[in-house]
Order: structure tokens, then C-alpha cells, then sequence
């Protein structure tokens, strides 16, 4: 348990250090303009990873682990899964192609779009749910670890102009390709040893049991990636590559809560009564969200001087719109009190599918006036606002069920 902890640890340490290493480069190296079209097309490419994942990682993980280490079990999940990611894969990337097609996207893009078909497969075939499943993830993080190694040396060493950009794409796309296409041979001989022909049944089985997730995976999309989209629609490609490389780093700083959040969701649901649970949500929300305030006063701060350092100075427009985005980590503190710790660990999952959904559907509403007549600052100022709105469905929630527990409001 511990070891899986710890390697699970390196591999989201994994997933920041490594791009916050290539940014400033491909940032300096690519320009703006073409570091946007980079960013547009990694946007594109996350869009289509959304649907190959579709959910499986939690739906296949939650099943490998109650086969009790059943040989033919495993092997009928494994291919099942497999199946459904790579059909997932090919759907999306020819629903992408249709879209491109009706949105009269520059040719540029069109040119770069097949490198999304090589990451999606790359998804597809990575099982991460297998060694999930059976609490063995030495194998997946040696992987991810060798891969983004030799991945970001090759990005220093084959990027060196503007002219590059389709090869940072195509490095890109081998992030995901490489480690799917070792794992899913390492894991025939390691795990799985031997073949199973899906049905269609089995397939349309296994979509039907990760639609829900699926659903609110595409719901917070709306109010993230789907931003770049709308800006590349509406704005140039240097003010996508500007808020593309302050979202990243905002985002990497926010990853920091992840290893507390990982430790302090399995202790909270060690209570099954109201009363335990809301007082472990008070002994650990408190110094949790004083970490979220003390991250938003330090990005307020100092963060467009320590953004000038890091982009260069070149870059001036990326470090004032990450000073712009401070209040997110104390408000993503509050709604991972309230939504993964109170609402997932109370079970309340379709509650908080809802609270997405209907988060997303009003954000829709207003981010696309706003970035019309706002730009990059509109597209900010609406997730602060998404943000801020979810989070205060997710306290109202958890106060009407606590005044339910005390009879003040009738059911």
C-alpha cells in the first residue's frame, strides 16, 4: 500500500515537473503565435483523450479488483477494455475531423491533426486500470518516468525554431504512444497471458457502465480545456499561447494539494456516521484551505515577478494573467472540501454530477460574450466565476443535508 502510494506520488510529481520543464523553451523557442497553435492542438488532442478515457479508470479499475486475481477474468476485462478504448479512439478522432471540417479551421491544424490519432491510441492501449485493479503500480510509473525522460530530452534536442512546431506535436503524441504500446506487451506476459475475443455485447456493456462518469468528465471539460478551444475560435494564436502557459503553471501549482488530498480522502471516509465525518472534514479543511489562501496571496503577490523569471520577459502578457488567476487555488480548496471529501466520501456521486453539468451549462453562457468582448481576461474572470459558483452549490448542498440531519428541514 505504502510503496503504491509513494509511486503513485512520482508519477503526478511526474506529470508537472516535466512540462513546467519545456515550457519556458518551446515558450522562448516556438514564439507565441506558434506556441499557440501548439497549445490548440494539445487541446484538441486532450479533448479526444477525455472520450478514450470515458471512465474506464475507475469502471475497469473497480472490476479488476473484485475478479479476487482470477486469470480468465482479468483476460476477458483486458480485452474488453481494450476494445472499447480503441473504438473510443477512432470515433473521436473522426468526430474531431468533422468538426475541424464544419468550423473551417485553418489548414495549419489540419496538418497536425493526425499526430491526436497516435495519442489516442496511446491512451487506448495504456493500462493504468489493470495495475490499478491489482495494486501494482511499479510498472506503470517506471514507464511514465522513462517516457517523460526521453520525451523531454528529445524536445531539447530536436525543437529549435518556430519551424519545429509540428515536431513538438509529434513528441508530444509519443508521451502517450510509447508507454501504451510497452505496457500493453509488458502487461499480455506480466498479467493478463493469454487472449480473449470480446463480444459486441461485452463492449456495449462496458461503455454503458462508464457513460455516467463520462458525462461529468465532458461537463468539467466546459469550464477548462474547452477555454482554449473558444479562445482559438475568437482570439489570435499568441493569446492562446499566452493563457495556455499561465493556466499550466497555475495549474502545476495547484497540483501541489493533490499528495494531501490523496492521504486525507481515505481518512475522512473512515467514519461512517455524519458526526465523525463532518468533524474530520473541520480538523482537516481548516489548515487545507489556509494552504489555499496562502497560495492565492503568494501568486497575487509575487507571481508575475516570479512569471517573468520563469517565461522571460518577452512573455509579459502570460505573467500578468497568471497573477489574474489567484483566487483559483483557495476556491479549488473549498470545492475539494465540500465536493470530493463530503459528496464522494458521503456517496452523493450524482449530486455532484449534477452540480457539474448545471456548472458547466451556465458557464457556456456567459464565457462566449466574454471572450468576445474581453479576450484572454473574459475567459479568466468566467472560470473564476464557474469556480466560485460550483463551490457554493457544493456548501448549500452540504448544509441542507446536515439540517436535514438535525429535522430542521422536513424531507
Amino acid at each position: 500500500m505504502k510503496k503504491n502510494i509513494i509511486w503513485l506520488i512520482l508519477v503526478q510529481c511526474s506529470n508537472y515537473v516535466f512540462p513546467l520543464i519545456t515550457l519556458p523553451y518551446l515558450l522562448r523557442v516556438l514564439g507565441a503565435h506558434e506556441y499557440g497553435i501548439y497549445t490548440l492542438m494539445l487541446a484538441y488532442t486532450q479533448y479526444i483523450l477525455l472520450v478514450v478515457d470515458y471512465g474506464f479508470n475507475f469502471t475497469a479499475t473497480r472490476l479488476i479488483s473484485k475478479t479476487n486475481g482470477s486469470n480468465s477474468d482479468i483476460r476477458k476485462i483486458f480485452f474488453t477494455t481494450l476494445t472499447a478504448k480503441i473504438f473510443l479512439a477512432f470515433t473521436a478522432c473522426g468526430l474531431g475531423s468533422i468538426i475541424f471540417l464544419l468550423m473551417g479551421v485553418p489548414p495549419v491544424f489540419w496538418k497536425y491533426g493526425g499526430f491526436a490519432l497516435l495519442a489516442a491510441l496511446g491512451n487506448a492501449l495504456y493500462p493504468l486500470w489493470l495495475y490499478q485493479g491489482i495494486q501494482r503500480m511499479a510498472p506503470i510509473s517506471v514507464s511514465i518516468l522513462t517516457g517523460k525522460s526521453i520525451i523531454t530530452a528529445a524536445t531539447f534536442c530536436f525543437v529549435k525554431s518556430e519551424h519545429d512546431v509540428g515536431t513538438a506535436i509529434f513528441i508530444n503524441s509519443l508521451t502517450f504512444l510509447l508507454p501504451g504500446i510497452f505496457l500493453t506487451i509488458f502487461a499480455q506476459m506480466d498479467v493478463v497471458r493469454g487472449f480473449y475475443r470480446p463480444t459486441v455485447s461485452d463492449v456495449i456493456e462496458a461503455l454503458k457502465d462508464g457513460f455516467p462518469l463520462f458525462i461529468s468528465t465532458i461537463a468539467t471539460s466546459f469550464y477548462t480545456t474547452f477555454n482554449i478551444v473558444l479562445l482559438g475560435a475568437y482570439s489570435t494564436q499568441t493569446s492562446v499561447g499566452s493563457y495556455g502557459a499561465a493556466d499550466k503553471v497555475r495549474v502545476a501549482a495547484q497540483g501541489m494539494f493533490l499528495p494531501f488530498t490523496q492521504a486525507i480522502f481515505p481518512r475522512i471516509c473512515v467514519d461512517s456516521d455524519r458526526a465523525g465525518m463532518r468533524k474530520r472534514i473541520i480538523r482537516y479543511g481548516i489548515p487545507f484551505f489556509s494552504m489555499g489562501i496562502a497560495m492565492t496571496a503568494f501568486i497575487y503577490i509575487f507571481g508575475k515577478y516570479i512569471s517573468l523569471i520563469y517565461f522571460g520577459k518577452q512573455n509579459y502578457v502570460a505573467a500578468t494573467y497568471f497573477q489574474k488567476m489567484a483566487p483559483l487555488p483557495m476556491i479549488v480548496c473549498m470545492a475539494i472540501i465540500f465536493g470530493q471529501w463530503y459528496m464522494i466520501g458521503r456517496g452523493f456521486n450524482k449530486a455532484l454530477s449534477v452540480i457539474y453539468v448545471c456548472g458547466s451549462l451556465i458557464h457556456l453562457l456567459y464565457v462566449v460574450p466574454a471572450v468576445k468582448f474581453f479576450g484572454v481576461l473574459g475567459v479568466i474572470y468566467s472560470v473564476i466565476a464557474t469556480e466560485t459558483l460550483l463551490t457554493a452549490a457544493m456548501i448549500i448542498f452540504f448544509i441542507t443535508q446536515e439540517f436535514k440531519k438535525q429535522g430542521r428541514i422536513n424531507k
